[in-house]
């Protein structure tokens, strides 16, 4: 339960993160900058994808049954779970590896850590049986966790590296107002000009009438 509430807690700042940004300011950030920041964060992503494949296929408790489930595990249901570790797991990464903002990089990998890190519970019915081992997996999944709590600080660095400037974000409604109101005033003085030349026009351009001789 405390992995999940983590985990919901890193997606929410993440979220908050991006109405801030989307709402108060424009982040623009250098491109050359922001792609060796990503390169950076691929390259770390790479390895921790990696650890996380050779890790889920490794059981981390055995049983009378057998060992506990893995990507190995062919089509069970509990083998879809791992499978499911394994697609969280990459698509934080993939998200902390592009996006550029600095809460949005750390949140995801340690909400993936959150989320690997239930793998470890076992139930008690399980864990109290006398035939109840622990295998390699155990300790290696806790490896996972920790490299990924770690990756998500060095991700976050990396992306607070890149140089970045702030200006305030442009308030549409209003822009888009005055940009209404400054053409309908072009255009009504436009047209007020134009019935002022054609009137000065007609006082010009029409002759006086003649009047008759009287007899």
């Amino acid at each position: 339960m405390g992995s999940v509430l983590f985990a919901a807690a890193a997606a929410v700042l993440a979220r908050l993160d991006d109405r801030r940004v989307a709402g108060d300011a424009l982040d623009v950030a250098d491109d050359e900058a922001l792609a060796d920041s990503r390169r950076r964060r691929g390259l770390l992503a790479a390895v921790v994808a990696i650890l996380a494949v050779v890790v889920l296929c490794l059981p981390t408790y055995h049983t009378l049954q057998g060992p506990s489930a893995t990507l190995l595990g062919g089509f069970a249901l509990d083998t879809w779970g791992v499978w499911a570790l394994l697609g969280v797991t990459l698509g934080a990464l993939l998200c902390a590896t592009l996006d550029g903002r600095t809460a949005v990089a750390g949140a995801f990998p340690a909400a993936a850590a959150a989320i690997v890190a239930l793998r470890l519970l076992v139930p008690e019915s399980v864990r109290s049986g006398s035939d109840f081992s622990t295998a390699a997996g155990t300790v290696w999944t806790w490896v996972l966790v920790g490299v990924l709590l770690v990756g998500a600080a060095a991700m976050a660095v990396l992306a607070r590296q890149v140089p970045r400037v702030v200006t305030p974000a442009l308030d549409l409604a209003a822009a888009t107002g005055r940009r209404a109101q400054r053409s309908t005033g072009a255009s009504a003085q436009r047209s007020t000009g134009a019935g002022a030349k054609r009137s000065a026009g007609a006082k010009v351009g029409t002759p006086p009438a003649r009047k008759g001789k009287r007899r």
